[in-house]
């Protein structure tokens, strides 16, 4: 009857070592899964910073690179849509009376949102 629990025991320990491999394996992904998505974001941010630095160098005239010349016009277009919905929407605020019970509307500091979507609750693929 020894030898049966020994045995048990034994068995049953193999099973937690296992287990607690495998869930150490698992962390240790999930761990290099953020890294990589983190290291991503920096990049994207730093594309992101050189694509404004190139923008406004080309913009004041500092330098002149034909290849931009097509996506600095498209960025002013974009400007100049974002100065017309910001009048627009400011406007239409102060047009409205807004019940007290009604959620507060979120701003871009104050909005959470997913992979999917913008501050607004927007999917991306409306942008």
């Amino acid at each position: 009857m020894a030898g049966f629990f020994k045995e048990l025991f034994s068995g049953i320990a193999s099973v937690i070592e296992e287990t607690a491999d495998n869930v150490s394996a698992f962390f240790k992904r999930i761990r290099l899964g953020n890294k990589i998505k983190e290291t991503q974001k920096n990049k994207v941010k730093l594309f992101c910073n050189l694509g404004e630095l190139v923008y406004n160098l080309q913009m004041s005239g500092v330098i002149n690179v034909k290849q931009c010349e097509g996506m600095c016009e498209e960025i002013s277009e974009y400007d100049e849509k974002l100065r017309l919905l910001t009048e627009a929407e400011a406007k239409f605020a102060k047009s409205v009376e807004y019940k007290s019970d009604l959620p507060d509307i979120p701003t871009p500091d104050t909005a959470v949102c997913t992979d999917n979507e913008d501050d607004f609750g927007v999917p991306s693929s409306d942008l």
